[in-house]
């Protein structure tokens, strides 16, 4: 558990109610599909419920005022308060919806990346990194836990090339 904190934690820093609640991604009617789920916040744990209860609301201020890409920021950002908690269905849901509205910001594809990792969805996970070297070929972040996560596969050729090439930069 504090492994996980720290990784989330660490994450965060890389890269700069009583009923379950919906957001609305968009200024007017959301489309089918286009929600986030949040969870029941008086389920959860008071300090998660401390942290969580604040970015929701400060989500929901920004939302009006925002669009484009700086709306996927602040999905970026809700996701990253979820996923630093553990909260991992919104945290995709937030992230999915950061990069479709930021798809130049190599932060939300990593952050995809390690929440898919951390819940063991590794292809996607992989999937999810390398779309962040195409956006940023330099963010060696994304090429070490790639080639980490492909030696946990026990794809040893791709690791070695990815991690000899991310040595090499």
């Amino acid at each position: 558990m504090i492994k996980k904190t720290a990784l989330s934690i660490l994450l965060i820093y890389a890269a700069a109610g009583t009923n379950a609640q919906t957001l609305s991604p968009s200024l007017g009617h959301a489309a089918a599909g286009d929600e986030i789920q949040n969870p029941a916040l008086d389920e959860l744990k008071p300090e998660v419920r401390a942290s969580l209860g604040p970015a929701i609301a400060y989500f929901e201020k920004k939302k009006t005022t925002a669009s484009g890409a700086e709306l996927g920021r602040q999905f970026g950002k809700l996701g990253l308060h979820y996923f630093a908690h553990e909260v991992q269905e919104p945290a995709r849901q937030c992230l999915e919806k950061a990069i479709s509205l930021d798809p130049d910001d190599f932060r939300w594809p990593y952050y995809l990346a390690a929440h898919y990792e951390e819940t063991g969805v590794f292809e996607s996970a992989l999937v999810n990194y390398g779309r962040t070297l195409k956006i940023n070929p330099a963010f060696a972040p994304a090429g070490i836990r790639s080639g980490l996560l492909l030696i946990e596969l026990n794809r040893y050729d791709e690791a070695f090339r990815l991690l000899d090439a991310v040595n090499r930069d």
